[in-house]
């Protein structure tokens, strides 16, 4: 069942001022939505309406820098599921059949996403009004029953437009005018979830939880590993598992890609909680007193039960990767991380049971950014080195992967219920 619900905003573009003789465009944008707009069946209920106050309407506005655009003024509007029902939906804009500006000058920036060109969103297959001749998909989101979903939008011309820029057809940008309106579509589909080694989890769009982490198409020299994963993030997911006979000491990063002497695999990847080790200050990792106390020094041999050992896989590849991640992205590091030859990525990889986490790892549990400016998550520490040093003892928190035969069977990942591993010998 699809329902929409609409709002029209108009960009009139027209010449107004001259200063000193040289000439600009002097742009009206004008965006307005009148009072609450709720379709509704006996079994369905997703209102979009006005936040109180939260009207846009900028005039005498002009083409801007993403920055300045980003600042503007949000038309604030929420999505609301009143059925008992588990709903996904697709936030729209729908172009007006009579715009004339090109879609390629239109900014949109949706929530905290990153400002889009318009016609950089995928295309909708069919509109959803009889008015419209193209529209693009904003976001996919989902909604429990009695659930809401808040978003604010911005709209404003790009910085590239001028008084000499023209439309696709060579027609004259300053003397075009556009006009879109924002739609909803929703269906009732079953509550997304994965199997997280023997156990349905259910994965979640924002917030505390399990997220789906959609890789870009990865195009490194180590080919072969998914598009996608699964991964814990927030500032306390439930995601604690007993582990060496220790409850709350031990979480789930998330199944990940890993690289195993077989290939390619995925993996339920744990972190431990932070401990003291001592180690000399040495560079290279695969010689490192740490690397072997871990591995096979005291830490392997007098903190890991034998159970614990025997679920731990031992046959993963560990990527050797110099930490260079001021201004990068938990993407772009992901896949650094992964690629041989690159400026930082070492080519002498180490097979090993126990190591550390990667700075991807650290970022990809974040919940408001994904750079290492800004990060709230799960792990700590949260210095950025994620390795600290004092003196000769080191606190470090120990990362490992299961074994593909150990599941989980019980537990919901809390303080008080954390997840049961055992051992399948099937």
């Amino acid at each position: 069942m699809k329902k929409n619900i609409y709002f029209l905003g108009v960009i009139l573009v027209v010449v107004l001022v001259f200063i000193t003789g040289i000439s600009f465009a002097y742009w009206s944008l004008n965006l307005k939505q009148e009072g609450e707009n709720t379709l509704a069946t006996s079994c369905f209920d997703v209102k979009f309406n006005e936040t109180s106050g939260s009207n846009i309407k900028l005039e005498n506005a002009f083409p801007m820098t993403d920055k300045d655009g980003s600042g503007l003024d949000a038309y604030q509007f929420t999505v609301t599921n009143h059925c008992e029902t588990y709903a996904e939906y697709n936030i729209q804009l729908e172009v007006h059949d009579t715009s004339t500006l090109d879609d390629q000058y239109v900014k949109i920036k949706l929530d905290s996403h990153s400002p889009q060109l318009l016609n950089n969103y995928n295309s909708m297959e069919e509109t959803l009004l009889h008015d419209t001749n193209k529209g693009y998909i904003l976001e996919t989101g989902y909604l429990d029953s009695e659930e809401s979903k808040s978003y604010d939008l911005r709209v404003w011309l790009d910085e590239r437009v001028t008084t000499e820029t023209k439309n696709e057809n060579d027609s004259d940008v300053e003397k075009s005018a556009w006009g879109g309106y924002i739609t909803l579509s929703a269906s009732y589909i079953n509550k997304p979830e994965t199997n997280l080694s023997g156990i349905n989890v259910p994965v979640v769009e924002e917030g505390d939880g399990l997220h789906k982490i959609d890789h870009k198409e990865y195009t490194g020299t180590n080919k072969g590993f998914a598009n996608s994963e699964f991964r814990y993030e927030g500032s306390n997911p439930n995601n604690y598992v007993k582990f060496n006979n220790e409850e709350n000491k031990w979480r789930i990063i998330g199944l990940v890609n890993v690289q195993t002497e077989g290939g390619v695999d995925e993996r339920i990847k744990l972190i431990g909680e932070e401990i003291e080790v001592t180690d000399e200050e040495e560079t290279n990792w695969n010689d490192s007193s740490l690397m072997n106390n871990l591995n096979n020094g005291d830490y392997y041999t007098t903190n890991l039960t034998s159970e614990a050992k025997s679920m731990i896989d031992t046959d993963i590849i560990w990527s050797i990767y110099q930490n260079d991640s001021s201004d990068k992205t938990a993407d772009s590091l992901y896949q650094e991380e992964r690629e041989n030859g690159t400026e930082w990525k070492s080519t002498n990889d180490i097979k090993a049971s126990i190591g550390l986490m990667y700075t991807s790892d650290y970022l990809y549990a974040c919940t408001d950014s994904l750079s290492t400016d800004s990060c709230n998550n799960w792990i700590k520490p949260k210095e950025e080195s994620l390795l600290l040093s004092e003196g000769s003892t080191k606190k470090i928190q120990p990362v490992l992967y299961l074994s593909s035969n150990v599941k989980i069977v019980s537990g919901s990942g809390t303080t008080t219920d954390n997840y049961i591993l055992e051992m399948n010998e099937n």
